[in-house]
C-alpha cells in the first residue's frame, strides 16, 4: 500500500522491474510533519530508513521526523544544501536555471551524494525512502544517480524525475506557505514545480562530459566501486 496522500510520495521507477526490485526504494517530499494516519501508512509499506536530504536550516525550521522516529523508522540526515542555488532560490527559474543548480550539486556535494547511495546500499532488503523539501530537486538528483548506477535507460530515469511536477501540482495548496514566503502567486509557484524530462536528460548528458561520467561525483565523494556493486545487488534483489 502506498501512502499516496503524502505529497510526492511514490515508488521509484516502477517501470524497470528487470533492474529495480519492487518495494526497495521510494521518494517523497519532507516527512517531518505527518499525521498519525500517514505515519501508520509509511510503516505499513515496510520502510525502515528515511534518508533526509534537507539542509540543517530546513531541519531547524521545520523539525525532525519525530513521528517516524517514534514509530521505529531510522532517520539518516544527509544534508544537501551546500551548492549554488542562487538561480532557483527565488522568482520563476527556467529549465536552464534548474540544470545549473543540479550541476552545481554534482560538483559541490560529492560526499553527501556518496553517503546517500552508501546508506541505501547498506540497508539490506528493507525499503528506504529518500526525501527533501518537495522531493523534486535534491531527491531527483540522488534518484537519478541511483538509477544510472543500475543501468536503467535514461528515458525511464527522466520519466521518474518528471513525475514530481504532476504530483506536486496535485497537492499545490499544501505548499501555500512556500509561495507566500517567496512573494509569488499560486500560479507563479505552480510554474516552479515543472519537471520537464529534458532537464534530466541534459543533466546526465552534461555529466557524461565530466571525468568519471555521472558516477564521477559519488566516486570523487568517496563511494567505492564495491559499494556501487553492493547498491546494485541490493536494489536488484540479488542480495
Amino acid at each position: 500500500m502506498s501512502p499516496s496522500d503524502i505529497l510526492n510520495f511514490r515508488e521509484v521507477c516502477p517501470w524497470a522491474r528487470d533492474r529495480l526490485a519492487a518495494g526497495r526504494l521510494f521518494r517523497s517530499s519532507s516527512l517531518a510533519q505527518l499525521t498519525p494516519a500517514q505515519i501508520r501508512r509509511i510503516v505499513d509499506t515496510g520502510i525502515a530508513t528515511y534518508v533526509d536530504l534537507r539542509s540543517d536550516g530546513e531541519i531547524s525550521r521545520d523539525g525532525a521526523p519525530q513521528g517516524l522516529l517514534d514509530a521505529g523508522v531510522e532517520w539518516i540526515h544527509v544534508p544537501l544544501g551546500d551548492y549554488d542555488r542562487s538561480r532557483v532560490a527565488e522568482g520563476k527559474p527556467s529549465s536552464a536555471d534548474y540544470l545549473a543548480s543540479y550541476l552545481s550539486m554534482a560538483s559541490e556535494c560529492g560526499p553527501g551524494l556518496a553517503l546517500a547511495l552508501r546508506t541505501i546500499a547498506e540497508r539490506g532488503e528493507r525499503p528506504v525512502v529518500l526525501g527533501c523539501q518537495t522531493g523534486k530537486d535534491r531527491t531527483g538528483v540522488v534518484v537519478a544517480l541511483v538509477l544510472e548506477s543500475l543501468g536503467i535507460p535514461r528515458s525511464l530515469v527522466a520519466r521518474d524525475y518528471a513525475g514530481s511536477g504532476p504530483a506536486l501540482r496535485e497537492g499545490l495548496d499544501r505548499l501555500q506557505h512556500h509561495w507566500i514566503r517567496r512573494g509569488l502567486s499560486r500560479q507563479e509557484y505552480a510554474e516552479r514545480l515543472e519537471t520537464p524530462p529534458s532537464v534530466l536528460h541534459e543533466f546526465l548528458s552534461a555529466l557524461d562530459r565530466r571525468p568519471g561520467g555521472p558516477m564521477g561525483a559519488v566516486l570523487q565523494g568517496g563511494l567505492g566501486l564495491a559499494e556501487i556493486d553492493a547498491l546494485r545487488e541490493r536494489l536488484r534483489g540479488e542480495g
